[in-house]
């Protein structure tokens, strides 16, 4: 899920040259009802103190033949505004975790027994923007782990559309479906009072086989109470210290 292609890719908006002979910027056609939903949950999210949430999802590889291999993970959320956030991630594609907690970000794999940090003062919004531009890395649910979700989640999107009600594990939840320039993706959110995303499906529409993600949210609390000692870290005994990359390296 660290690939690439595997987050919501930065796209600048198309621009067409109008019949006056001058560039303008294309503008996205938005059902309201859509941008409405994604809106509320972006602000309930971006209005929590902190929460925790489960994300299990599968994956589709495209291997080197061409097949496509589906493979499975775990993420769990732990997260305190301002400046405090835990990542966790198991399954097919090993047991990482990424530590932030306002002065620096560090990123341990237990398989290779091996971690790295990154000395990154201020807010989560900071350390997620400074992981991209200096070592090229996207935490995992980042969308959703930002300040301003709904801005983050918009930003490319050239269409999208209300789908109905329709059902998650039984829940009724809003489905909305959206295009950009790379992907589609879709999202159901809860109806009711707490607006939180339930599932998320990513369609890689410029790549072999069309593959998707696929990821089903559980377990939000909005309300943990979590102390300093979740954002910590303290190297395991006979694990190695390394470096992040630079981005480009």
């Amino acid at each position: 899920m660290m690939t690439k292609r595997k987050q919501f890719v930065t796209i600048a908006l198309a621009l067409v040259l109008g019949a006056a002979g001058i560039v303008a910027a294309e503008q996205p056609q938005v059902d309201p009802a859509a941008d409405m939903l994604i809106k509320r949950m972006g602000a309930v999210l971006g209005a929590a103190d902190g929460f925790t949430v489960t994300n299990t999802f599968t994956s589709d590889e495209v291997v080197t033949t061409g097949e496509i291999v589906q493979l499975e993970g775990r993420v769990e959320i732990a997260l305190r505004r301002p400046n405090g956030l835990r990542a966790a991630i198991s399954g097919d594609y090993g047991s990482k975790q990424y530590f932030y907690d306002g002065e620096k970000m560090t990123f341990a794999d237990s398989a290779r027994k091996t971690w790295a940090s990154a000395a990154i003062p201020g807010t989560i919004d900071d350390a997620m923007e400074t992981m991209w531009q200096d070592f090229g890395i996207k935490i995992p649910l980042v969308d959703f782990i930002v300040s301003d979700p709904y801005t983050t989640l918009i930003a490319n999107v050239e269409s999208g559309f209300y789908a109905g009600l329709h059902q998650v594990n039984g829940e009724p939840c809003h489905h909305l479906v959206f295009t950009q320039e790379e992907i589609d993706w879709q999202i159901w959110i809860s109806d009711g009072a707490l607006p939180l995303p339930q599932k998320l499906v990513i369609t890689y529409k410029l790549e072999d086989g069309y593959p998707q993600y696929t990821a089903l949210f559980s377990d939000w609390d909005l309300g943990p109470g979590l102390n300093d000692a979740v954002f910590g870290f303290a190297p395991p005994e006979g694990s190695i210290k390394i470096v992040f990359a630079e981005s480009g390296e």
